[in-house]
C-alpha cells in the first residue's frame, strides 16, 4: 500500500496528506518516486494518519539515504518485535510494534504459538535438571543428558529457539511486514532457574541462532546485568507500563499482571513514584494441582472453582508454608523490592486433601490474597485504577476475589478493568516488554530502577547479536545508534 494508493483511498490530494504529515508536498513526491526514504518520524505519522494502511515496510523497496539521528531526536524510533515465553511453559507470543522505547509505542500485531505437550514436557525436563544443580547450567546439561539418551539438554534449546524463529516468520506474514523491515528483535527466552539472592537467573535460548534463522539483529539475556548488581532481576515490565499508561493517559494506575507469578507495577502522578514487585503465586499453583488431580492443565476460566468453596483454615496453611524458603522465611512477609521463582511456590498436604473444586477456589482466593495483602508493605496511597493484564485473570475466580479483598481496602472509587478494556493487546503485553526493552538496550537506556527491582541505579542491560556475527546485517536504524 504505497502512499499513492492511500490518497485515492482517502480521495486527499498530495498537498492535502503533506499538510496532515507535516511535510512538504515535493517530499511526498519525492517518496513515492523512489528517489529517497522518510525519516521514522514521518513513517510513524503516515502510519498514525492512514490507520495502518501504509506501514514503514512500505518504503523499503525504495532507494534510501541515511537517516540523520541523534539519541534525542524524536525520529529514533524503530520497528520491534518481542518474544516471550512464560513460566508456564504453555507457549510462545509474539509481537511487533513502533517504539522509540520511551513514550512512543504502536501496536502492529501479534501471533501465539502453542506448545505441543511432548515439547513442553522436555522443558520442564530441564527446569528439572537446572532446579537440582541449584542454577548450574554445565552440571544441568550433563545430568540431563545422562538420563535421556535419544536427545541432549542443548537440543531442546536449539528446538526452543527453533520455535522462535517460526513466530516471527509467522508474525511477518500476517502483518505483511518483511525481515528487513524490522530492525531488532527482543528475546527473552525460557526461563529455567530464578535465585537472586545467590547472584543466579537462567534464560535459556541462543540468541545468536535466532538472529541467524530470521536475518535480523536480536537483543537477549535482559536480566542478569541486573541480578550481577545486587538487584532482583524482576519484574521488568515497569518500565513498559509506564510508558503504556502514560500514552493512554491512565496515571495513577496499578497494572496486575498474572501469568504463572502474580506481580504489580504502581504507577504514581510523578516520575519517580515507579513501583514493582512479584506478590505470590499466579496460576502456577492451580495448574500443578488440577494436573496432579485429574491430568488436565488448568482450571479454565475458573470452571472448577467456581462450585467450590475456599477453605479459610487451608488459606491460612498457604499463607504460612506456600512460599517458605529452606532458611526458613516467608517470601510473604518480605518487603518489595522482590521476585520470586515458580520453584519456590509449594502445594502443601493441606490443599491436596481438598477436593477439585475446593482445591482450586481455595488457591484462586490464595493467588488474589497474596497481590491484596501485599499491599500493606507500601507506604504511599495505592490508585484506585486497576488494569489487568495476563493469561491468569481469563480464571474469573481469581478476578472476583481481587475485586472483593480489593473493595475494602481502596473503597467504592476502585476501578477494575482488563487491558483490552482500556485498549490495551493483552495477549501481546508480555511480548511487547521485550520488544520495548530491546530498543531500551539498543540505546543504553535503563531497564530497570532501584524501585523496581532493588539495582542501586538506574541500570541497562541485555546483549545483542547481529545476523552471522556481522554488523553490517544490522539494520541501518541499528547501526546508526551502534556507531554513535
Amino acid at each position: 500500500m504505497k502512499l499513492r494508493t492511500y490518497r485515492a483511498i482517502s480521495n486527499l490530494t498530495q498537498q492535502e496528506i503533506a499538510q496532515k504529515l507535516g511535510v512538504s508536498e515535493l517530499s511526498i513526491i519525492k517518496y513515492e518516486g523512489g528517489t529517497n526514504m522518510p525519516s521514522r518520524e514521518t513513517m510513524v505519522r503516515i502510519y498514525e494518519i492512514t490507520s495502518g494502511l501504509v506501514t514503514p515496510n512500505d518504503f523499503f523497496d525504495l532507494e534510501s539515504k541515511p537517516v540523520n539521528r541523534t539519541m534525542t531526536s524524536p525520529t529514533n524510533t524503530f520497528v520491534a518485535a518481542g518474544l516471550m515465553s512464560g513460566t508456564s511453559m504453555d507457549g510462545i507470543d509474539g509481537t511487533l510494534m513502533i517504539t522509540d522505547g520511551e513514550r512512543l509505542i504502536k501496536d502492529i500485531g501479534s501471533y501465539s504459538l502453542d506448545y505441543e505437550p511432548f515439547f513442553k514436557s522436555l522443558l520442564k525436563a530441564c527446569e528439572q535438571a537446572v532446579l537440582e544443580n541449584e542454577g548450574d547450567l554445565k552440571n544441568a546439561r550433563q545430568d540431563f543428558n545422562k538420563k535421556n539418551k535419544s536427545i541432549t539438554f542443548e537440543m531442546v534449546i536449539e528446538k526452543s529457539t527453533d520455535l522462535h524463529a517460526q513466530v516471527i516468520t509467522q508474525l511477518l506474514k500476517i502483518t505483511g511486514y518483511k525481515a528487513k523491515s524490522v530492525d531488532i528483535v527482543g528475546y527473552h527466552g525460557q526461563t529455567l532457574f530464578h535465585r537472586p539472592g545467590n547472584g543466579i537467573t537462567v534464560q535459556v535460548g541462543n540468541g545468536q541462532r535466532l538472529a541467524d534463522e530470521i536475518s535480523i539483529s536480536v537483543v537477549y539475556d535482559f536480566r542478569t546485568n541486573d541480578v550481577n548488581h545486587g538487584g532482583q532481576g524482576a519484574p521488568f515490565a515497569p518500565l513498559y507500563h509506564k510508558a503504556l499508561a502514560n500514552q493512554a493517559g491512565l496515571t495513577p494506575v496499578v497494572i496486575a499482571n498474572c501469568g504463572g507469578i502474580s506481580n504489580i507495577t504502581i504507577i504514581g502522578t510523578t516520575d519517580k513514584e515507579l513501583y514493582a514487585y512479584d506478590c505470590g503465586p499466579g496460576n502456577t499453583l492451580i495448574d500443578r494441582f488440577v494436573q496432579s488431580k485429574i491430568g488436565k492443565e488448568m482450571d479454565k476460566d475458573g470452571l472448577y472453582g467456581s462450585k467450590g468453596e475456599v477453605s479459610e483454615k487451608v488459606l491460612h496453611a498457604l499463607r504460612k508454608n506456600a512460599v517458605r524458603f529452606k532458611d526458613g522465611s516467608n517470601y510473604l512477609d518480605k518487603a518489595p523490592p522482590k521476585s520470586l521463582d515458580v520453584n519456590d511456590l509449594k502445594l502443601i498436604p493441606e490443599v491436596n486433601a481438598l477436593n477439585l473444586q475446593d482445591g482450586c477456589a481455595t488457591l484462586e482466593a490464595f493467588t488474589a490474597e497474596c497481590i491484596v495483602e501485599s499491599l500493606a508493605a507500601l507506604k504511599f496511597p495505592i490508585p484506585k485504577l486497576w488494569v489487568l493484564a495476563g493469561g491468569g485473570w481469563k480464571n474469573k475466580i481469581i478476578t472476583s476475589q481481587l475485586e472483593q479483598r480489593l473493595r475494602p481496602k481502596l473503597g467504592t472509587q476502585l476501578r477494575v478493568q482488563h487491558a483490552d478494556q482500556v485498549g490495551w493487546n493483552g495477549k501481546a503485553m508480555e511480548a511487547q516488554i521485550f520488544a520495548y526493552l530491546a530498543v531500551r538496550s539498543l540505546r543504553k537506556l535503563p531497564l530497570s530502577l532501584p524501585g523496581t527491582t532493588g539495582v542501586p541505579k538506574p541500570l541497562t542491560g541485555g546483549k545483542i547479536v547481529h545476523p552471522n556475527h556481522e554488523i553490517k546485517k544490522a539494520s541501518k536504524a541499528v547501526r546508526s545508534v551502534l556507531n554513535q
